[in-house]
Protein backbone atom coordinates (compact mmCIF):
# COMPACT_ATOMS: atom_id res chain seq x y z
CA UNK A 1 0.00 0.00 0.00
CA UNK A 2 1.72 3.47 -1.20
CA UNK A 3 2.07 6.10 1.13
CA UNK A 4 -0.51 8.41 -0.61
CA UNK A 5 -3.25 5.59 -0.35
CA UNK A 6 -2.61 5.03 3.62
CA UNK A 7 -2.88 9.06 4.16
CA UNK A 8 -5.83 9.13 2.18
CA UNK A 9 -7.28 5.93 4.21
CA UNK A 10 -6.11 8.07 7.43
CA UNK A 11 -7.90 10.78 6.65
CA UNK A 12 -11.64 8.65 6.05
CA UNK A 13 -11.05 7.12 9.35
CA UNK A 14 -10.80 10.64 11.50
CA UNK A 15 -14.63 11.20 11.51
CA UNK A 16 -15.97 9.50 14.50
CA UNK A 17 -19.48 8.38 12.68
CA UNK A 18 -16.84 6.70 9.65
CA UNK A 19 -15.34 5.11 12.35
CA UNK A 20 -18.32 3.48 14.02
CA UNK A 21 -20.02 2.92 10.87
CA UNK A 22 -16.71 0.76 10.13
CA UNK A 23 -16.83 -0.77 13.05
CA UNK A 24 -20.29 -1.99 12.93
CA UNK A 25 -19.24 -3.48 9.46
CA UNK A 26 -16.61 -5.25 11.16
CA UNK A 27 -18.71 -6.81 13.92
CA UNK A 28 -21.80 -7.50 11.39
CA UNK A 29 -19.49 -8.44 8.27
CA UNK A 30 -22.30 -7.60 5.31
CA UNK A 31 -25.08 -5.21 5.74
CA UNK A 32 -27.34 -3.19 3.87
CA UNK A 33 -27.52 0.32 3.87
CA UNK A 34 -30.89 0.76 5.49
CA UNK A 35 -29.78 -1.74 8.25
CA UNK A 36 -26.61 -0.19 8.70
CA UNK A 37 -28.15 3.31 9.68
CA UNK A 38 -30.07 1.85 11.51
CA UNK A 39 -28.56 0.22 13.78
CA UNK A 40 -26.05 3.31 13.67
CA UNK A 41 -29.27 5.52 14.38
CA UNK A 42 -28.60 7.73 11.85
CA UNK A 43 -30.30 8.25 8.62
CA UNK A 44 -29.36 6.36 5.13
CA UNK A 45 -28.28 9.74 3.68
CA UNK A 46 -26.04 10.02 6.19
CA UNK A 47 -24.41 6.43 6.11
CA UNK A 48 -24.62 6.62 2.30
CA UNK A 49 -21.93 9.60 2.47
CA UNK A 50 -19.90 8.30 5.26
CA UNK A 51 -19.66 5.34 3.02
CA UNK A 52 -18.75 6.62 0.03
CA UNK A 53 -16.04 8.33 1.80
CA UNK A 54 -14.56 5.16 3.14
CA UNK A 55 -15.37 3.35 -0.28
CA UNK A 56 -13.00 5.68 -1.79
CA UNK A 57 -10.26 5.45 0.73
CA UNK A 58 -10.88 1.74 -0.27
CA UNK A 59 -11.72 0.64 3.27
CA UNK A 60 -15.06 -0.77 2.44
CA UNK A 61 -16.64 -2.51 -0.81
CA UNK A 62 -20.18 -2.30 -2.15
CA UNK A 63 -22.00 -4.32 -4.20
CA UNK A 64 -25.45 -4.29 -5.96
CA UNK A 65 -28.23 -6.67 -4.45
CA UNK A 66 -31.49 -5.72 -6.40
CA UNK A 67 -32.04 -2.34 -5.36
CA UNK A 68 -30.23 -2.14 -2.06
CA UNK A 69 -26.38 -1.89 -1.85
CA UNK A 70 -24.42 -4.48 0.87
CA UNK A 71 -21.11 -2.72 2.33
CA UNK A 72 -18.56 -4.96 4.12
CA UNK A 73 -15.29 -4.34 5.54
CA UNK A 74 -12.22 -4.66 3.36
CA UNK A 75 -10.17 -6.61 5.42
CA UNK A 76 -7.03 -7.18 3.45
CA UNK A 77 -6.93 -3.35 2.86
CA UNK A 78 -7.19 -2.41 6.49
CA UNK A 79 -4.57 -5.20 7.76
CA UNK A 80 -1.80 -3.53 5.33
CA UNK A 81 -3.27 0.07 6.42
CA UNK A 82 -1.90 -1.72 10.00
CA UNK A 83 0.95 -3.00 9.07
CA UNK A 84 3.55 -0.68 10.64
CA UNK A 85 6.56 -2.59 8.47
CA UNK A 86 5.14 -1.02 5.44
CA UNK A 87 5.09 2.52 6.64
CA UNK A 88 9.02 3.01 5.68
CA UNK A 89 11.68 0.06 4.86
CA UNK A 90 13.03 -2.05 7.40
CA UNK A 91 16.02 -1.28 6.19
CA UNK A 92 16.62 1.83 7.46
CA UNK A 93 16.75 0.89 11.05
CA UNK A 94 19.31 -1.69 10.66
CA UNK A 95 22.92 -0.76 12.14
CA UNK A 96 25.30 -0.08 9.61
Amino acid sequence: MKLQEKAKAFAALSDPMRLRLLGQLGLCGEVCGKELASSLAASVALVSHHAKVLEDAGLIVSRKDGQFHRLSMNRPVIEALFDIDQFSGREDCEEK
